[in-house]
């Protein structure tokens, strides 16, 4: 429903976008986070006036794509990436729903399910 009354706004695509992760809809989920990643700043910024850092939607929204493309794929080829962007985000300032701890965590945890060779 909020979706749908604001299909622009960053915060809820992205939550959209993991509720069909969390449903195995990986590429509805992945459609939705292309559409978030691939946003101008000013699109980010006019897409829901009330956020204050809209662009950590997007960033966060590369994590997750990490995640969807990882398991529909099972090809660290094509889901690192999307992580390895999202944590150079980071150093740039930009906030995050997870730590950078965990993120570094997580990632070397999926290495070991999802040996990249």
């Amino acid at each position: 429903e909020a979706f749908e009354l604001s299909p622009n706004c960053p915060a809820t695509i992205y939550n959209l976008a993991n509720t069909l992760h969390m449903l195995d809809r990986e590429k509805e989920a992945q459609n939705l986070l292309s559409k978030l990643i691939h946003m101008s700043k000013a699109d980010l910024a006019a897409g829901c006036t009330s956020l204050r850092q809209p662009n950590s939607f997007q960033s966060d929204a590369l994590y997750l794509m990490f995640h969807v493309v990882l398991y529909s794929t099972r090809s660290w080829a094509k889901a690192f990436p999307f992580a390895r962007k999202h944590l150079r985000n980071r150093k740039r300032g930009l906030k995050s729903a997870w730590s950078a701890r965990s993120v570094r965590r997580e990632i070397a945890e999926l290495r070991e399910m999802f040996p990249p060779f």
